[in-house]
């Protein structure tokens, strides 16, 4: 199932996109405007209907079920064919990719070889932090490291109160709600994606790139430190309230 943080994100990605080539200044004739607002809205359709049913029935599943064969085929057509179709409407052929992916783990029927790959989630991860390494300059960040940790520092705070007060208006208690906004408070993944279409279409110059994706990777190496802190404050506050109730008492 997806989490209600990451289906808003995955939603908002395509408009964003979307928004961020029109300020490019790429010509979009009506047709190619269209493509892009139907392909937007079939993300987004798609994302909520998964969101909503939780599960998928896909054609011929009682063939898929029993045979894995068949399963990788199927994983491999809607991979490619959901890039396919995404590239075709002017969207990311990586957003159809990850489409065709939360189908396939929607449909039940598929779940030899969504735990086949499960196996494979450790080296995944570890090549996409890889990825993140290979595009910071450490000259630049050495150059700019005020800057950047001042940037940090203020979308840490910015972050983590803003997510705070969100998740206690929504009825969660004051700890639930700080660890909540700790847990949100980094910057998401899908800034590389923007960030990198933002710079190939020169909306943004070399240095605005290179400070977004030092800033982002940062935030991403440090989240568990500023989280494990946030949840230490958080015991230990709670534990003195605690002692100086039994005093009193």
């Amino acid at each position: 199932m997806i989490t209600s943080d990451q289906l808003t994100q995955d939603i908002l990605i395509a408009p964003m996109i979307i928004l961020t080539s029109l300020l490019g200044g790429v010509s979009q004739s009506k047709g190619d405007l269209l493509m892009l607002l139907g392909g937007a809205v079939l993300f987004i359709f798609i994302l909520t209907y998964v969101y909503i049913k939780g599960e998928i029935k896909l054609p011929f599943e009682a063939s898929i079920r029993n045979d894995s064969e068949l399963q990788v085929f199927v994983a491999l057509l809607f991979c490619f064919g959901g890039a396919l179709v995404f590239s075709l409407l002017g969207l990311s052929a990586a957003l159809g990719a990850f489409i065709g992916g939360i189908v396939m783990h929607a449909g039940k029927a598929t779940e030899w070889i969504h735990d086949t790959l499960n196996s494979f989630r450790i080296l995944f991860i570890s090549v996409f932090f890889f990825s993140i390494g290979l595009q910071m300059d450490l000259i630049f960040l050495q150059q700019n490291i005020v800057p950047i940790l001042v940037a940090l520092l203020a979308v840490y705070l910015t972050n983590h109160f803003l997510n705070t007060v969100i998740l206690r208006i929504f009825s969660c208690t004051w700890k639930e709600a700080i660890i909540g906004g700790a847990l949100l408070a980094q910057i998401g993944e899908l800034s590389f994606l923007l960030a990198s279409l933002a710079y190939s279409l020169n909306i943004i110059e070399e240095y605005a790139y290179l400070f977004t994706i030092s800033l982002v990777s940062i935030t991403l190496i440090i989240s568990p430190f500023w989280i494990a802190m946030t949840e230490g404050f958080i015991h230990r506050s709670l534990g003195s309230f605690s002692d100086r109730k039994k005093i009193e008492k």
